[in-house]
């Protein structure tokens, strides 16, 4: 059941929501604001109003205020894609300020910065000089983008969402050095983003990353040393812990043992859940990494990089029998002694430094 209205510049459709086929559809077009509700007498029904476009001026409306029978389902999940919801302004403008009509997609971990102040001391952190070049992931809505801008920097936003992508491409001034790439940062180095749209390297590594996509993302730009000078990215603080653990700390890991190999990590401060929106349910936290000539190269490197990942896969086991696969027992046991370690020390135990000398002791010669 579907009937169409105009409204100002956009065409609204009103929906019943008994008619689940009719709410999925509303899930899917890629431009659509949830503008309005509408509960009908006696039998409960309630409308959902989608337009295709937006209006300048909106007051938040939001979901949570409603009194929205529970066999509609569909509505509720509806209104959890698109976290906001609006209705038109009054003529006054009270209240009034500008619609989010874009759903926020949790495979995407999106999560937005909104606090200024929060975004300030960032960049603050970041440190950017004019003429500098600037990676950007996840953009998001621009709270950062706007502010690097002003710098002026050369900035690359690389935005994974194409919804948020035209957007802030649209909302962006004139002249403001931005450049807005669409796509997935996690299968591609810095180096390559940098190449393709004509950026000078090295570039500052910046963002609010996902948590379900920070750590592929800050392995890889790490690892591009030549095309990263540093990276400033908040983090999930379980993230941030591990990238900056010492040997025998609780948090202490392989991503810890990693990091250590190629680049120079510091947390620099914590963001509270309130400064996002929506409000994750863990603290975030700002790293800083600089890249650095790593601990070894070519097949040293990867001695080092596949012996400590066995060893943390099997981290309940002391070492020799965690590596065993890799040259037998007795040969790790005496290379661990050699090296001043007891041979039933396990993996969080060693440094990356210590890693590799245990593995040049453990070579046979």
């Amino acid at each position: 059941m579907a009937a169409g209205q105009q409204s100002g510049d956009q065409t609204v459709e009103k929906f019943l929501l008994s008619d689940e086929a009719a709410v999925d559809r509303l899930a899917k077009p890629p431009e659509a604001v949830l503008v309005g509700l509408e509960a009908g007498r006696g039998r409960g029904w309630t409308f959902v109003h989608l337009a295709s476009g937006t209006q300048p001026g909106c007051q938040r409306f939001g979901p949570d205020s409603l009194r929205i029978p529970k066999r509609f389902a569909p509505f509720r999940r509806l209104a959890a894609r698109m976290t906001r919801s609006w209705i038109p302004a009054p003529e006054n403008g009270h209240n009034a300020r500008v619609a989010d009509s874009l759903p926020r997609l949790r495979r995407w971990g999106q999560n937005f910065l909104v606090d200024p102040a929060v975004a300030r001391r960032i960049l603050e952190a970041a440190s950017i000089s004019t003429g500098e070049t600037v990676v950007e992931i996840g953009p998001g809505d621009g709270a950062l983008t706007l502010l690097a801008a002003r710098t002026g920097a050369r900035i690359l936003a690389v935005e994974i969402d194409p919804l948020r992508a035209r957007r802030l491409d649209r909302d962006l001034p004139a002249g403001s050095g931005v450049t807005i790439a669409c796509g997935d940062a996690r299968y591609r180095r810095i180096g390559e983003w940098l190449a393709e749209y004509g950026f000078p390297a090295p570039a500052l590594v910046l963002g609010n990353l996902p948590y379900n996509a920070a750590t592929p993302i800050l392995s890889r730009a790490m690892e591009d040393r030549g095309s990263v000078s540093r990276i400033v990215a908040t983090v999930q603080k379980e993230v941030a812990s591990r990238l900056t653990a010492r040997p025998g700390d609780s948090s202490y890991g392989f991503l810890s043992l990693r990091c250590r190999i190629f680049a120079d990590a510091q947390m620099l401060f914590e963001i509270p859940r309130g400064a996002f929106r929506p409000s994750p349910r863990v603290t975030s936290a700002v790293v800083r990494l600089v890249p650095r000539e790593p601990l070894a190269e070519g097949e040293a490197l990867s001695d080092l990089l596949r012996a400590a990942s066995l060893a943390y896969r099997s981290r309940r086991k002391t070492l020799p029998n965690a590596l065993a696969s890799l040259g037998g027992r007795q040969r790790w046991a005496y290379a661990l002694e050699a090296i001043g370690k007891s041979p039933l020390s396990r993996a969080e135990e060693l440094s990356a430094e210590q890693f590799l000398d245990l593995i040049r002791t453990a070579q046979p010669e």
